[in-house]
């Protein structure tokens, strides 16, 4: 069908531009200028002819915003109110806002140097609790600090003004100090604050409180520097049990016990070998004077005991070195072991108290004919001995 639609269609009536598309006509619009009465039609290029108006908005490496509107191009520059920047005040605005976060660790100069600045309140206000308020200061900038009822005016640091007659406000600095009397002082920059003892604060120095601290610390004694004297030298007494006659104090093993002495103050022990394994023993069923080594160490002896199975004495000779020649070193002990003139042989036991017989190098025994440094050699299997020792 043809294309555009008669509004009247029985008398000649106007018609209405329209696109036929399939029996449906489409009315064809055309955009204008929007002012009052005018008829000026939108458009493309130079604006005079009809076109839709597609807008694309870029802006160049100068900042210039432009608009293209399908055709042509309608510029918009910085000769207008609408400013497109990337550079100039505003940055420069920008890059003082960040900064709030100093980063920096160069010293802080007054003039220079930015921050943000907390802000103070030079005078008097009533704030409520929970409200915010403003820092109080002096006109100085002098901060004032609240304790209970007095104001403490803080100054900045190393510039703080004098005290005059007590009624201007200045930063205290306390230098605390007592002398010779033990009168405590405050100097608070210039006046100086006396708190002695007429107040309910007690300074003292001396005194009965000394004299309690003073055997409190008695408790730990410097060992060599005084000798113990009895009434008058002060210390720890270990709490002990006297019992004339040694008695069990605790019933089970892990119990706690107090230390038991005699009626003469020594403490009761029960001297033994001090290692886990106690003594440890040494024998021989051929000595002669080719010498044997007990303990090549330093050792303890608690018991000895020496056999001889011939007719005549014989000698026992025991050495505080590894190192022994026979008949020319000389023995640090020499004694007898008796014979009984027959096969049945004799013996020896060593008395030794329970401390024991201390050899400081090393223990070395041999048996000769003779005495000293004698190197008589008995017969085979004529001598042994048994040796309990800890080393």
């Amino acid at each position: 069908m043809a294309d555009n639609v008669e509004l009247d269609a029985g008398s000649g009536g106007a018609v209405v531009a329209a696109d036929d598309i399939s029996s449906v006509w489409y009315q064809q619009v055309k955009l204008v200028d929007g002012t009052l009465n005018s008829t000026q039609i939108i458009a493309a290029g130079n604006g005079t002819s009809g076109a839709a108006l597609r807008v694309t908005v870029s802006s160049d490496s100068t900042g210039v915003l432009s608009v293209d509107d399908n055709g042509g191009s309608l510029t918009v520059d910085n000769g207008g109110t609408f400013v497109v920047q990337e550079d100039g005040a505003a940055l420069t605005a920008l890059q003082v806002i960040d900064n709030v976060v100093h980063v920096d660790d160069a010293a802080f100069t007054l003039g220079t140097s930015s921050g943000v600045m907390i802000m103070g309140f030079a005078g008097t206000q009533s704030v409520n609790a929970n409200d915010a308020g403003a820092i109080a200061m002096e006109t100085d900038g002098a901060v004032h600090i609240h304790d209970g009822g007095n104001a403490i005016t803080v100054d900045w640091a190393g510039t703080a003004p004098p005290i005059g007659a007590g009624t201007e406000a200045a930063a205290l600095r306390v230098t605390i100090a007592t002398d010779s009397t033990g009168v405590l002082s405050v100097d608070d920059n210039g006046g100086a604050l006396t708190v002695d003892n007429g107040g309910t604060f007690v300074v003292q120095e001396d005194g009965a409180a000394l004299t309690a601290l003073q055997l409190i610390d008695n408790v730990v004694a410097v060992l060599g520097t005084a000798t113990y004297t009895e009434a008058s030298t002060s210390g720890n007494v270990i709490g002990v049990v006297r019992n004339d006659a040694l008695a069990t104090l605790a019933d089970t093993d892990n119990e706690i016990a107090p230390l038991q002495v005699n009626n003469e103050g020594a403490l009761y022990i029960t001297p033994q070998a001090y290692n886990s394994g106690g003594c440890k023993g040494f024998t021989s069923i051929d000595l002669d004077e080719s010498e044997e080594d007990v303990a090549t160490g330093a050792c303890v002896v608690y018991s000895m005991y020496f056999w001889n199975s011939t007719a005549a004495p014989l000698w026992a000779q025991l050495f505080n070195t590894n190192t022994v020649t026979v008949g020319a070193t000389a023995p640090t002990f020499n004694f007898i072991i008796p014979a009984n003139a027959d096969s049945d042989g004799s013996g020896v036991v060593i008395p030794i108290p329970a401390c024991g017989l201390e050899f400081t190098t090393a223990l070395t025994v041999a048996v000769t004919t003779g005495s000293g440094t004698d190197s008589g050699a008995p017969g085979a299997n004529a001598a042994g001995a048994f040796i309990l020792y800890e080393d």
